[in-house]
């Protein structure tokens, strides 16, 4: 849509003359991190996952601590999406043993992003074909969910939605082998 060039136009621009600064690295990080975050969100997914690797590389190389990074490789994650789901699922395991380690260490802090970490993982394992993985670790963000938000969080839902779609794909597929052994039982 035109409104969305106009304000993708408008970013770029404002990107452009950020180079041209002088920032802390950090500060650029976090900049060239919420630039990506609009861009994926505009559709502008490869010009998206080119600004979060840099801004991983640049976290890496400042030293940033392991929260920073934890938020770099979701948004990567998030970032691939659909649209490669190999990469999608690496970002995501990648995010997940950073939030697993965060969680550990203050739980009251990350109980939420980490669960949120392990529902994108679900998805991504699902999307992968992946469907034990899937239901474990949707089944694992369901529990801290449950434990640090109580039973009527709203968060809840995303994860319930998720759960009944990897039932779905469990049914599907269950009569889908069950057509299968059928057919073949006539050959064999």
């Amino acid at each position: 849509s035109t409104r969305a060039h106009e304000k993708y136009m408008r970013m770029l621009t404002f990107y452009h003359v950020v180079k041209r600064r002088e920032f802390k690295r950090q500060e650029y990080a976090e900049l060239l991190n919420q630039i990506a975050v609009i861009l994926k969100n505009m559709g502008e997914r490869e010009e998206a996952i080119r600004l979060q690797e840099k801004t991983i590389k640049i976290k890496k190389q400042c030293g940033c601590g392991k929260s920073t990074l934890f938020t770099g490789y979701n948004n990567l994650a998030l970032a691939y999406g659909r649209a490669d789901l190999r990469k999608n699922l690496i970002y995501c395991e990648k995010a997940e043993k950073i939030g697993r380690e965060l969680f550990k260490e203050d739980p009251e802090e990350y109980a939420l992003k980490f669960a949120t970490t392990l529902n994108n993982l679900s998805l991504s394992y699902l999307n992968n074909g992946d469907l034990e993985k899937a239901e474990a670790t949707q089944n694992e963000s369901i529990s801290i969910k449950t434990e640090y938000r109580g039973e009527d969080c709203i968060e809840l839902a995303q994860s319930y939605n998720n759960m009944a779609k990897m039932k779905k794909n469990r049914r599907y597929l269950n009569g889908l082998k069950g057509r299968i052994q059928n057919s073949l039982s006539g050959f064999l």
